[in-house]
């Protein structure tokens, strides 16, 4: 049994042991339209069927039911003393629920009124699919509650007030696991769980099932899907792959009963179209006609949650065995192996891996040329006390009506997204190994306001943070009196208040019960601060291929202050708040990366020349060249960063300044700070007046015009000419002690103005500032600077335009 199968543990614990006064009160609140529903799912031990829970009845009462997600409908037995409900009611003759479920049929029952037996009613077929019986049932509607979610955290439950379900018996029962009542039916019908509640909730016609060993779930509608320990799956953002869900036009249903239509439908099940099958690497010879559906419905492959194993016709199943034992040949086998299976060996004999046993994979090759694979989690299974492990698949003989049956076993562990509407099946092979969280950078836009010069990020899709090198944490504008609070004694308190603004002393509030956490946000433009209380919100942000947003993820619990309204003078119209980019613990590069797996503690950061650029948090790729697959992190050199104990800024050490090869010489051991609040570069008085004279001589002969403000010196841009990347000016250079020079070239050194003028970017700060040079965002845009946190380095492509690209580049359009 792999150790790796915490991944399949929900986030979070299903509240699906609620009250009727939860319920109620739930009921009671303003209509509340879900985006998604959630289901618990359990493996029963003893007969291998995975089971769930819903809710149902007046009063509510959870009933266990066994899965199939090629199932017709719901059905739960009615029997006089099982079925107690003031909510239940018949589906009388001729009632839309009748024609939903095209029940021709009108009965009347001797044994009644009661659940399950009612004159004038419709009924419709009742399939236990799990022994092939079946009986004829009553239509009826009941109450029925679901949990709702957002991926990650349980939400309000929903009620659905008339929920469509077939009567059943226990009888009909008697070979489901202990304590089932019916089945819960996910096929293809107007009248399976997921259609009624698409219908009922307009949620979208999707579910995705992740089965287990132990605790498995099933969502409906759409994603996130998040799992522990952080991994999200859900759509494009785990890297599905999707393959068609094929029709089957011939029913599938077991038994036949005269008198019903079931069997003149196609089929409820799902099909995809399997190609080819190969064992380490090699293909396995088939059958292309058994790969198939034929006229008659025999053939093809299907997915299925009632058989526990893969079942396969036996020339296919003697094919796979062979080729699967020609690989491991050298390692014994167990003699006699142990019913159903037909290959077995000594669990001692086969390695560990973390994807399971150590055998040879099976990759199975499907419609839209995309591979399933298979791993010795999933292909063996052990038995006798996990002393043997035997091939997961079974002999199904000549005559099954399917080829391939793709049974419990093999998809557990496994990510499936079955989308209906657009008739697709998306799935994740193995989610025990790190393929299983494939995107391991996160990406946003990033908005430039000209008014301000200040760069905003955009979370939650629409919210605009302005975004600063140096905060300790983030802050926003907090909803009156509804936000969580975080305790006092916390680490994130403690981490929040060791950077304290100088002009804002903490008020002492340990005394108060409860003791919540009071920090200062500070505004960096105007200085001012206020005292505000710790709180956390979700953030929302895409998961990057490097090329494009793939999905989305949500950051839970992330810590930011509240600030009050007049944090926000100075600011850009329209943000929220302030988010923190800095090394502090509470920064989001941080935060991003304790919570979402894969996402290490290093950002990219390509500020704009104009409205819009980009920051990545992960390690890439970066790609700004569309459509070229070319990764902007192959241009960048690096330079180590220095650490200031009293501050979350981030500083490199440069060696001299150089315009044109005149140099002048800096300490490389006093920190240059980089900031993106401060717009333009600013050097301390004796150093700007130096650089100024250096430049203006280098500038000979070209004009000069009158200053405008806050700039020192300005020229007439028509008499410099353009390049490439900028006014043609002389190149500025940083110089690093190991050899490496920040070029900036006039794109980055020379503001135009308006109209014929363009001035030299760079401010004086005076005699005393407090850091001697700090780079403003100028000076950035259109640069690629990546801030490596865990290797404390930082990287710098210089100007982009010189290889003709921009920050502007990425392409934000979600590839689905």
């Amino acid at each position: 049994m792999s150790s790796s199968s915490i991944f399949l543990f929900i986030s979070f614990t299903l509240l699906l042991s609620f009250s009727l006064g939860t319920a109620r009160a739930a009921s009671a609140k303003l209509p509340f339209s879900p985006r998604a529903l959630v289901l618990p799912i359990t493996k029963d031990p003893s007969t291998n069927q995975y089971i769930t829970t819903i809710w149902q009845r007046t009063p509510l009462r959870p009933i266990k039911l066994t899965l199939d997600i090629g199932g017709k409908a719901l059905w739960v037995a009615c029997d006089r003393a099982e079925y107690v409900s003031l909510s239940y009611k018949p589906a009388l003759c001729d009632s839309p629920q009748c024609k939903l479920a095209k029940s021709r049929s009108c009965d009347n029952c001797w044994d009644g009124p009661r659940p399950g037996c009612n004159n004038n009613t419709c009924s419709s077929v009742v399939y236990n699919t799990i022994d092939r019986s079946g009986q004829i049932g009553e239509l009826a509607t009941d109450v029925l509650a679901v949990q709702s979610t957002d991926g990650s955290n349980p939400g309000r439950i929903v009620r659905v007030p008339k929920f469509l379900f077939s009567c059943g018996s226990l009888f009909l029962g008697e070979k489901l696991a202990n304590g089932v009542k019916g089945i819960l039916g996910f096929g293809k019908s107007a009248t399976s769980f997921p259609s009624l509640l698409s219908s009922a909730l307009g949620i979208h016609k999707k579910f995705a099932l992740c089965l287990s060993f132990a605790k498995g779930v099933v969502f409906l509608g759409d994603g996130p899907y998040v799992l522990l320990p952080r991994v999200i799956v859900s759509g494009p953002l785990a890297r599905l792959s999707y393959t068609p869900l094929l029709i089957n036009p011939i029913s599938t249903v077991y038994p036949v009963i005269k008198g019903f239509p079931d069997q003149s439908w196609p089929s409820m099940e799902y099909f995809i179209g399997l190609e080819s099958i190969k064992i380490n690497g090699k293909m396995v010879p088939l059958s292309p006609k058994l790969l198939k559906i034929d006229s008659k419905g025999y053939g093809g492959t299907k997915i299925s949650t009632v058989e526990p194993f893969t079942v396969l016709h036996t020339s296919i199943y003697n094919a796979i065995t062979k080729a699967f034992t020609n690989a491991i040949s050298k390692v014994p086998r167990v003699n006699p192996p142990i019913a159903p299976f037909g290959t077995c060996y000594k669990a001692s004999s086969l390695g560990s891996t973390r994807l399971g046993p150590g055998v040879p994979s099976i990759d199975l090759g499907l419609k839209n040329n995309v591979t399933w694979m298979i791993f010795g989690a999933n292909s063996m299974v052990y038995l006798n006390n996990s002393e043997v492990l035997c091939l997961a698949f079974v002999n199904g003989g000549k005559n099954v009506r399917t080829a391939v049956v793709i049974g419990g076993h093999q998809i557990e562990d496994n990510l499936l997204e079955f989308d209906v509407v657009r008739s697709r099946l998306g799935f994740s092979s193995t989610l025990l190994g790190p393929s299983s969280q494939p995107y391991k950078t996160l990406v946003a836009p990033l908005k430039k306001d000209t008014k301000t010069s200040l760069f905003s990020i955009i979370l939650n899709f629409r919210e605009h943070y302005v975004i600063d090198l140096s905060a300790p944490f983030s802050w926003q504008r907090c909803p009156l009196n509804n936000y969580p609070s975080v305790p006092c004694f916390s680490t994130e308190c403690f981490q929040a208040q060791y950077l304290p603004s100088p002009s804002c002393s903490l008020t002492d509030t340990t005394s108060k019960n409860p003791c919540f956490c009071t920090v200062t946000p500070l505004n960096p433009i105007t200085k001012t601060c206020a005292l505000a209380k710790l709180t956390t919100k979700k953030f929302t942000i895409y998961l990057t291929n490097g090329a494009n947003p793939m999905a989305t993820i949500t950051s839970n619990d992330t810590y930011l202050s509240c600030a009050p309204s007049s944090l926000f003078r100075s600011f850009p119209r329209g943000v929220l708040g302030m988010a923190s980019l800095s090394r502090a613990p509470l920064a989001l590069p941080s935060q991003f990366s304790n919570q979402i797996l894969g996402v290490t503690r290093k950002f990219a950061i390509c500020l704009p020349s104009t409205s819009n650029g980009v920051v990545f948090f992960g390690d890439g790729p970066y790609k700004l060249y569309p459509p070229t697959d070319f990764d902007a992190s192959s241009l960048l050199s690096y330079t180590p960063l220095l650490i200031n104990p009293k501050s979350a800024d981030y500083f490199i050490g440069i060696k001299a300044l150089s315009i044109s090869g005149s140099s002048i010489p800096m300490s490389p051991y006093e920190g240059v700070k980089i900031s993106t609040i401060a717009p333009y570069t600013t050097l301390r008085t004796d150093i700007y007046e130096l650089f100024l004279k250096i430049f203006t001589k280098a500038m000979n002969g070209i004009p000069r015009v009158k200053t405008i403000k806050p700039f020192g010196t300005c020229y007439n841009a028509s008499a410099i000419g353009f390049s490439r990347v900028g006014l043609h000016v002389p190149q500025i250079d940083l110089e690093f002690d190991n050899g490496k020079n920040w070029t900036i070239y006039g794109a980055n050194s020379m503001k135009q103005v308006g109209g014929d003028v363009a001035c030299f970017a760079f401010m004086d700060s005076g005699k005393t500032p407090e850091h001697t040079v700090v780079i403003g965002s100028f000076q950035m845009e259109d640069n690629l600077l990546l801030f490596d946190l865990d290797q404390s380095r930082m990287g710098f492509s210089s100007s982009l335009l010189f290889e003709r690209m921009s920050c502007g580049n990425f392409n934000f359009t979600t590839n689905d």
